[in-house]
């Protein structure tokens, strides 16, 4: 889809590779998100375990949430080794998407066991997997935005980039008229009986579940466009700071006698 293009076309990704998101950076990211990971896990498993309305066939998804938990460990044990991180960053660009896509997801598990277990009404889960599908449907958007913009030319060098939004106001507004038409569907079930809600907990796991999943959304085709670059064009493979200050350290002539 995007073989035509050199990798002039995507000189704002090679800036991006070079300051932002350089290997040793990304693990960072890599490792916050694992704290993150590991706290969503504790209160899903607290949930399920001690909870007293949890089905606990919520514990299918949370071994294969504790599984791809481990996977991100070793992950982060890998790339915690800078050396590590400068020498497989095109595997860790890999990484990164995956794990930025799960992150994206994980506190809907919080969200749906907090319903559950606090005895919302069932819209609660009905409105929750609306907003999650509209979140995956706003990454498709926004995957086919940045492709469309690399094809446009916008991620050349001296262009304006992936997040100029000024002439994406189509793109911009598709979460909120989402967000707004579907809230506005379900505010005459939230108000109609007084009783659904036993807890205010779970409107604030849905309301941080929404913006993690959509911010990620935007800012994730950037993570694949990377990892396709680093995987296609060699120049991508980013140096590591030892060696930069080595090659620009010039060497100097000895004095005669």
């Amino acid at each position: 889809m995007l073989k035509q293009y050199n990798e002039e076309y995507f000189a704002k990704i090679k800036e991006a590779a070079r300051e932002r998101l350089r290997p040793d950076g990304v693990s960072v990211f890599i490792i916050a998100t694992l704290v993150f990971s590991a706290v969503m896990i504790a209160v899903s498993l607290n949930a399920v375990l001690y909870g007293d309305n949890t089905d606990s066939r919520w514990m299918i998804y949370l071994i294969v949430d504790i599984v791809l938990w481990a996977f991100h460990l070793l992950a982060a044990l890998l790339f915690y080794n800078e050396k590590l991180a400068y020498k497989y960053q095109k595997i860790q660009a890999y990484i990164l998407c995956f794990i930025s896509l799960k992150f994206s997801l994980e506190i809907y598990l919080v969200y749906f066991l907090m319903c559950e277990d606090r005895g919302a009404e069932p819209f609660m889960t009905s409105l929750g997997l609306l907003m999650l599908l509209g979140g995956i449907l706003f990454l498709i958007l926004s995957t086919w935005r940045a492709v469309h913009r690399v094809k446009q030319g916008h991620l050349r060098r001296g262009e304006k980039g992936l997040y100029n939004f000024g002439g994406s106001k189509s793109y911009i507004s598709f979460p909120v008229i989402y967000l707004g038409a579907v809230i506005a569907g379900f505010v005459p079930r939230m108000f109609a009986d007084s009783s659904s809600y036993t807890s205010f907990e779970p409107v604030i796991a849905l309301v941080l579940s929404v913006l993690i999943q959509y911010l990620t959304a935007m800012f994730l085709p950037e993570f694949i466009l990377l990892a396709y670059c680093k995987g296609r064009f060699q120049s991508f493979h980013i140096q590591p700071p030892n060696q930069r200050k080595s090659k620009q350290q010039k060497p100097r002539g000895g004095h005669k006698a």
